[in-house]
């Protein structure tokens, strides 16, 4: 009994995250399975190279690390990889995510999806050619996800691509989120396996949001803290559905337009957040992201706290690529954890610049205003687009509530 013991401790330490349970299988331990064989690696052409790039396991710590090296000298060329705290917000240059290819459209120019060109549908990179980490059964409405690795993680320790099954044809399609989706999603999140300092993030870039692929794509990766957008306060101003079983609040003072849905049923959660999206994308002309922060503590999301978040942003090219910054913003980035590619903008930001990023990409940001330009828009309370844009998606908000 002690030796058995012994011996779950030593596992335990050596793969922190094991047990970290999504949809039915052990997505730490899967992950960790297909970096020992070899599978997270890719081929970039760099400056006129071929360089291999992806992820090992260190032979001496057993913990996986990034590499790169050209593929006929083997010499190491991986990018210097920092990190730094900026305020609150956590900043961190990728390594090998800057080797990753290109994204497939242009901001301003997204084509229809069309299964036939669609690099996850077809081509040398679709997914089909993949060894997944495997297929995700919603418990509750019994459809299926196929789990991918994403093959430059944000996450060393795990970044996956979520896809409706491609084994059914209707789910060939272009990157925008169904109703269903949504409860998919919000049922996976709610369903996971959390431990004491890991969770799964999943999250949803729509087009013009950080979207680098025009086909239904979800992702998510093992959070290690909670985001800074956790740590605001909700408005006293709540807008109710389902006789009060899932409620919204704007989340007061953050920069970027938030919205936070609490609740415990994520079917409930899920009508109410598609109402949202679907009113700021056909009434508004608005875009979106869509993020479940499984470290977020909320009071009132349900057992776990979850934290349940749409970013609702202008839909212009510099809404998503401020101007000074050069770089797309996508969900986890909304959220506060700034992840960037390049060492000049890992250099530039600060506190300052990363708020002022964040409420550029408000629907009521100018166009010409830049990281370097003064206050750039009023505080979100203050705003009454977005009161309007809940009132029409939501209904009529209740009483103000004492308590947060």
């Amino acid at each position: 009994m002690g030796t058995c013991f012994l011996l779950m401790a030593a596992v335990a330490a050596c793969c922190p995250t094991k047990h970290l349970r999504l949809g039915g299988i052990d997505f730490a331990a899967r992950w960790r399975r297909l970096v020992e064989q070899g599978e997270i690696q890719a081929v970039s052409n760099v400056d006129r190279r071929l360089v291999r790039y992806g992820l090992r396991v260190e032979k001496k710590t057993g913990t996986i690390q990034e590499f790169a090296e050209d593929s006929d000298t083997f010499q190491s060329v991986l990018p210097e990889g920092l990190s730094k705290r900026a305020g609150e917000y956590p900043v961190r240059l990728a390594a090998i995510r800057r080797l990753r290819p290109p994204s497939t459209f242009q901001e301003s120019e997204i084509p229809p999806h069309d299964s036939e060109t669609c690099s996850l549908c077809g081509g040398p990179q679709r997914l089909q050619l993949r060894e997944p980490l495997g297929k995700l059964m919603v418990p509750t409405t019994g459809r299926v996800w196929d789990c991918h690795f994403n093959i430059a993680p944000q996450q060393t320790d795990g970044h996956g691509l979520l896809v409706p099954t491609l084994d059914e044809e209707a789910n060939r399609r272009k990157q925008a989120l169904l109703f269903e989706d949504i409860v998919d999603l919000t049922t996976l999140a709610f369903t996971q396996t959390i431990l004491p300092r890991r969770s799964l993030c999943i999250n949803f870039n729509a087009p013009g949001a950080g979207a680098s692929q025009n086909h239904i794509h979800a992702h998510v990766w093992v959070q290690h803290e909670s985001y800074p957008i956790d740590k605001y306060p909700l408005s006293k101003k709540r807008w109710d559905m389902k006789e009060g079983k899932v409620s919204a609040a704007i989340v007061k003072g953050y920069p970027a337009a938030s919205v936070c849905f609490l609740g415990r049923d994520p079917k409930d959660i899920a009508l109410a957040v598609s109402n949202v999206i679907t009113t700021a994308t056909t009434q508004f002309n608005l875009t979106y992201n869509f993020l479940i922060s499984g470290l977020a503590n909320r009071k009132g999301g349900g057992e776990r706290r979850m934290g349940v978040y749409v970013f609702l942003r202008g839909s212009d090219a510099y809404h998503e690529s401020p101007l000074g910054l050069g770089q797309r913003i996508g969900a986890g980035m909304m959220a506060g954890e700034w992840i960037v590619t390049r060492k000049e903008v890992f250099e530039l930001l600060n506190e300052d610049k990363i708020a002022k990023a964040l409420a550029l990409t408000r629907p009521d940001a100018l166009q010409g205003d830049s990281i370097d330009s003064g206050m750039v828009c009023k505080p979100i309370n203050e705003e009454l687009w977005l009161h309007d844009l809940l009132n029409e998606a939501l209904g009529e908000p209740l009483q103000s509530r004492s308590k947060l």
